[in-house]
């Protein structure tokens, strides 16, 4: 038996670390506008309870390449990792066929 794809279970374990890691970085490195964008997002995942939740951060997430930010390589590197980690997300979905509610 398989057990079931839990898409929050996912975001709090994969996704919720990568963004406390990319506040923490934008706030060194004085980057405020993106700070606060990466706030928003952490503050939206670690509030999802059901898939509705991870689908609007999920949205408001990959907007992020198309807000005109200029991310130092490292910040880059990071939501790299963190877009691939919701690439898998989003795949898992597709395939489950549903957002569990």
């Amino acid at each position: 038996m398989v057990d079931e794809f839990d898409p929050v279970q996912y975001v709090h374990t994969e996704l919720v670390p990568l963004l406390k890691e990319l506040v923490q970085l934008t706030k060194a490195q004085g980057a405020i506008a993106e700070q606060q964008y990466f706030q928003v997002l952490l503050t939206q995942m670690e509030a999802a309870r059901d898939g509705v939740h991870v689908a609007e951060a999920f949205l408001h997430l990959s907007s992020a390449a198309f807000l005109g930010f200029e991310y130092s390589p490292d910040v880059a590197d990071l939501l790299d990792t963190l877009l691939e980690r919701a690439e898998h997300l989003s795949e898992a979905l597709a395939e489950s066929g549903r957002i569990k509610h």
